[in-house]
């Protein structure tokens, strides 16, 4: 992982491990309110979102979006993290859930 300031010039670099791990999607997501990253994960059908730590490039904390599984469309604000899922396979709408 890479930082840079406003002029592009190289200020610090991190390694990280993260994309290694079993599960990981090659997907992270950005909480734009609180600045947080997490790598998205999938196990069985259940997704875990892991926090980065941005000076460590370390996994700090993780939790499950566990009320449904194959959420689609994950975003996270404000600490929250909301995705879309269907009800019934057969459904051709889905629902909207917010997971606090």
């Amino acid at each position: 992982m890479y930082k840079y300031n406003e002029n592009f010039k190289l200020l610090k670099s991190v390694k990280i491990n993260y994309h290694h791990l079993n599960g990981w999607q090659d997907e992270l997501l950005v909480d734009e309110i609180t600045k947080r990253v997490y790598a998205k994960f999938i196990k069985d059908g259940i997704v875990f979102l892991k926090q980065i730590n941005l000076k460590t490039g370390n996994i700090e904390t993780e939790f499950q979006i566990d009320n449904h599984t194959f959420p689609k469309n994950i975003k996270v604000r404000d600490n929250n993290d909301y995705y879309l899922y269907k009800t019934f396979n057969d459904d051709p709408y889905n629902d909207l859930y917010r997971q606090i």
